[in-house]
């Protein structure tokens, strides 16, 4: 009887423990996605859309704060990110693009918070004015 007993207090405190555990990781889990947080980092600059016989120089990247979700803004997430100029608007010698957030490419689930600079300056150069 004492033995039987015995045997039921373990294994009634073995599954409270056991269900303590698991209610402990799914509010762990359900914070630890749900926190909001702000990160600046440096993105890439890619010029697409360049002419022929034009020549394209601009920073090589930017420095942007974004904010989101914590899970969204791990490293392996913020691989993609980007800045991205069409220089087939851009005209022969110094052309000064605002940066919007249409033109940087971010993960889901976040948002552009600051740029840093705010414009860009992209020089342009035909290879016909290289040459000569």
């Amino acid at each position: 009887m004492v033995m039987k007993k015995l045997t039921q207090c373990i294994a009634y405190k073995t599954l409270i423990k056991l269900a303590s555990l698991i209610i402990a990781y799914m509010i762990w889990n359900i914070c630890m996605h749900a926190i909001w947080v702000e990160k600046t980092i440096r993105i890439p600059v890619y010029v697409y859309n360049t002419p022929e016989n034009m020549m394209v120089h601009t920073a090589d990247s930017i420095q942007i704060t974004v904010q989101g979700k914590q899970s969204a803004l791990h490293p392996h997430q913020l691989v993609s990110a980007g800045l991205y100029i069409n220089a087939h608007q851009c005209t022969e010698s110094v052309n000064w693009i605002a940066i919007k957030e249409s033109d940087i490419s971010l993960p889901h689930n976040t948002h552009l918070v600051h740029t840093y600079p705010s414009t860009l300056a992209i020089t342009t150069s035909t290879s016909e004015a290289l040459t000569t």
